[in-house]
């Protein structure tokens, strides 16, 4: 890992962002002893370190402790992850399924191990996307925080149609990789292989290389080929990566060489490869891998300037040896760098739609403005002649107030031009609707102090073809200032004409007169403690009983903070007017001494007149509590 820093001793941020410059080098160690536990007490005294077999002085040093938050547990279910700030980030990873160069028998097996990481090891404060080599994963390949879509990623493996069939293109938005010399470009294929299947492990890589936290790709492979442009990249990324060999040994019963592509992607990274075996192995070996990131040496030196000169025009690779003095231990390290730059940026946009287009498919979130999205769906109007409702999401957007810059405009008035898109996409990727309007603001020095203070607050609706699971993006730009903000959510709406009970989004409100005070000032989702929170969704699919019995549907609230459950509801019997009119809402009282915060309301329905199997629908929602 490589970070811009100064010449001293001193202790690096806690989240670095990495990057390869001439002012010092920092390279990621793992120590670990006999037993493969990490060892957390080490100094600079216990490390040396070699660049090109020279010892260098260490100048920069600390210990990088990622332990993630507790994991929330809820007897209906977790709730779904917000989007995370970058500043939330702990880990983010990338499961890569080699289902190119891991026989077809074992990839079931896979799937299942990585269910179980995603279920029992992942906690809050993790990015995870899941890819495959072959590509065809559409929206499924996003980051995302949310254990439900990354569930529904891996399935879609194991589901797509062409099964032997491949991607020869590169991600859509993915940057040119710089390959060396006599290295195949990506999608190079001969005659009788299959092409070269790089060009995801690249896409993960650079999707990876500006965010913060520990950052690693986990490759299920047995025969990944990756040439050493590659290593070279995930090295200049801080990327870490482990190599998991779900066979156990190749597939003529020979010991893997040392020197086999694959073993050296995960060693010359400071990762780990490891010879494993579906099942209880695998999951362990998982475990392992998940631990190995829990903490990292970070250790710097100043290089010489010598070192980013080119050799007949082609940057020189540096070798790096990192050596720990305290008997017993064993250090992982990345094995060097290329004394060049940063990778090519992304072409500079130009025009509005550039902006936009660009935040909309970036993998991760853009921060330029901060931007908070609520993707809400409910029930639309009943079609005239099938009479079926079709789900809208209606996507809910929250900018920052600190974040807009309002410009003089004639007659004192202030004025604001943001031009927001809203894309909602299939599986597979391809566009299901989208949204896109410029908003023009004129107010006077008052209003418009208050909305820097408070925040700007728009929403626009899609119309969605069919129930299911979609991805939704928006980008928001901000004309004077070309600064740009991103966020996506997942939802899966439901068949609000089917026959299991199933619930629209919750939509929260502040009415009455003991919120009027609140009223003016409160974003979507905060709260002030000692107010009350009215909820409400459309309920659909409750089993129609014969008279003279009539619907019984209860409902209950709870509420959650940190994965604990601070409040649980009474079962509360719906009136049969609620039902008939596909009504659910109550209120929720927030005492005054409730402490501020983030927390998550879950919202169950219980039809009891259905099977057990139909008889629940659960609905998540985030709220902010405020003080007074």
């Amino acid at each position: 890992m490589f970070l811009l820093a100064g010449s001293v001793l001193a202790q690096a941020p806690a989240d670095p962002v990495i990057r390869v410059t001439v002012d010092l080098v920092q390279v990621d160690a793992v120590v670990t002893d006999a037993k493969g536990s990490h060892i957390t007490d080490l100094k600079p005294e216990d490390f040396e370190i070699l660049e090109d077999g020279k010892p260098q002085k260490i100048t920069n040093f600390s210990w990088i402790d990622v332990t993630p938050p507790k994991i929330p547990v809820s007897a209906a279910g977790a709730p779904p992850a917000r989007n995370l700030q970058q500043r939330e980030v702990h880990r983010s990873i990338v499961l890569m399924i080699d289902d190119l160069g891991t026989p077809w028998e074992f990839l079931p097996g896979v799937m299942a191990s990585a269910k179980k990481f995603v279920a029992e090891q992942m906690a809050p404060g993790d990015l995870v996307s899941v890819t495959a080599s072959r590509g065809g994963m559409g929206f499924y390949q996003q980051f995302t925080s949310d254990k439900q879509q990354l569930y529904a990623a891996i399935d879609h493996i194991a589901h797509r149609p062409g099964f032997g069939q491949w991607v020869l293109d590169p991600p859509r938005g993915m940057p040119p990789l710089a390959t060396d010399r006599g290295e195949p470009p990506l999608g190079y294929r001969d005659a009788s292989n299959p092409p070269n299947p790089i060009g995801y492990l690249t896409w993960a890589i650079q999707g990876l290389r500006d965010v913060p936290g520990r950052k690693a790709v986990v490759l299920f492979s047995h025969g990944f080929f990756a040439p050493q442009s590659v290593v070279n990249l995930a090295n200049r990324s801080g990327v870490v990566i482990y190599v998991l060999d779900p066979t156990g040994q190749d597939a003529a019963g020979r010991v893997i060489p040392a020197d086999a592509p694959y073993r050296r992607l995960a060693e010359q990274t400071g990762g780990l490869w490891i010879k494993s075996l579906i099942g209880k192995e695998l999951n362990a070996d998982l475990s392992e891998v998940l631990e190995d990131m829990s903490g990292y040496y970070l250790i710097g030196y100043k290089p010489d300037r010598s070192d980013f000169e080119l050799a007949h025009g082609t940057p020189v690779h540096h070798d790096i040896q990192v050596k720990v003095r305290r008997p017993g231990l064993v250090v992982r390290s990345r094995n060097g760098f290329m004394g060049v730059p940063d990778p090519r940026e992304r072409p500079a946009p130009k025009t509005r739609e550039d902006y936009l287009q660009q935040a909309l498919f970036s993998p991760f979130a853009a921060t330029g403005i901060r931007l908070r999205l609520d993707a809400v769906y409910g029930a639309g109007a009943p079609d005239p002649k099938k009479k079926k409702r079709l789900p809208v999401v209606r996507a809910m957007l929250s900018i920052e107030g600190g974040d807009l810059k309002f410009t003089d405009g004639p007659e004192g008035k202030k004025t604001l031009t943001l031009d927001a898109l809203v894309g909602v996409f299939n599986q597979d990727g391809t566009p299901a609707g989208s949204a896109d309007q410029r908003f023009t603001i004129s107010a006077d020095a008052a209003a418009a102090a208050n909305l820097m203070k408070y925040g700007l607050h728009l929403s626009k609706d899609v119309n969605l073809p069919r129930p299911g699971p979609y991805l939704v993006r928006a980008a928001v730009r901000e004309e004077a200032a070309s600064a740009v903000g991103s966020a996506y959510s997942f939802v899966e709406a439901p068949d609000f004409d089917g026959s299991q009970i199933a619930l629209s989004s919750i939509v929260l409100s502040t009415t009455g007169d003991e919120n009027a005070k609140n009223r003016d000032y409160m974003g979507w989702g905060q709260f002030a403690a000692g107010t009350t929170v009215h909820f409400g969704a459309e309920l659909f699919g409750v089993k129609n009983s014969k008279p003279p019995k009539k619907p019984d549907v209860e409902m209950q609230v709870l509420l959650f903070r940190d994965g604990d459950a601070v409040y649980k509801g009474d079962l509360i019997p719906l009136a049969p007017e609620e039902i008939a009119e596909n009504l659910l809402a109550g209120r929720l009282n927030l005492a005054k001494e409730m402490p501020a915060g983030d927390y998550s309301m879950q919202l169950i329905a219980y039809d009891r007149e259905a099977s057990k199997k139909k008889q629940m629908a659960t609905q998540w929602i985030d709220l902010t509590v405020v003080k007074p």
